[in-house]
């Protein structure tokens, strides 16, 4: 186990984008399952002392070396090492960490469907592993076709998730995700949101939707543990209304910082 070893440009593994606030990780505990549970699912084994409690320590000791512990976004990846499989072979881990800075506002997002590949429903679309291909592609297409973000699809046309986002859409206050069985990664703020909403004054649940079903909503959000909740403007030739989804951004930033500096 290393955390100063290069990854080798071939491994498999996982990873994790955090934000860091005033040397704490919100929603650590919701990354730190994400991750284990990655790495069982690519049958990855945890060393001893390979804890979530040593990461944090050392995710905090980095961010505080490169005067960035009151606001970071950090990326942690979990690699088996090598392609060879044979037994033993080493587990290597790298801690990034850049400075960030959060938005204040929100002005609305303007996305459209990735036209270009379907993501797999299979027993490792739920984790966030480095094999990455579909979502660098649709996010080049964001790039060229002057997209803030894309909303990718399953085999079977349905949304399953977005470039760097879960999906949420909004009908009568009632706000609705696809399953993770439709193939989207497990987000870490999805989760969260799934688990506070009520508490927020709405109901949320799970339904399986096409770009149609999305397009007759009164708005869209997309969600990201880093970037919180960012509401979406324009979807395809439709416009729509950002006034619930500005009102829980506000919200669920609130949570975290209050969190942060409990």
């Amino acid at each position: 186990m290393s955390s100063d070893q290069p990854l080798p440009g071939q491994a498999d593994g996982v990873f994790e984008t955090m934000r860091l606030m005033q040397s704490r990780i919100p929603l650590g505990d919701y990354h730190f399952d994400r991750l284990f549970n990655g790495m069982q699912t690519l049958q990855i084994d945890v060393p001893a002392g390979f804890t979530r409690e040593r990461l944090t320590r050392e995710i905090i000791q980095l961010c505080r070396k490169n005067k960035q512990e009151q606001a970071a976004r950090v990326r942690l990846t979990v690699s088996r090492g090598n392609t060879s499989f044979t037994a033993g072979q080493a587990l290597y881990y790298t801690i990034e960490s850049s400075p960030l800075k959060v938005a204040v506002e929100y002005p609305g997002l303007v996305v459209d469907l990735f036209p270009d590949g379907r993501k797999a429903i299979d027993s490792f679309a739920n984790s966030k592993t480095i094999n990455r291909l579909l979502y660098s592609m649709s996010h080049l297409y964001v790039l060229k076709n002057k997209l803030d973000s894309c909303l990718v699809l399953n085999p079977h046309d349905r949304i399953c998730d977005a470039t760097i986002d879960n999906v949420f859409c909004i009908r009568n206050r009632m706000i609705y995700t696809p399953p993770l069985s439709e193939g989207g990664i497990a987000g870490v703020m999805r989760r969260f949101l799934l688990e506070q909403m009520q508490q927020m004054g709405f109901l949320a649940q799970e339904k399986i939707m096409d770009d149609e079903f999305l397009k007759h909503s009164d708005e869209i959000f997309l969600s990201n543990a880093v970037r919180g909740i960012r509401p979406v403007r324009r979807f395809g030739e439709k416009e729509f209304g950002l006034s619930i989804g500005s009102s829980l951004a506000k919200k669920v930033e609130s949570i975290l910082v209050t969190q942060a500096n409990a």
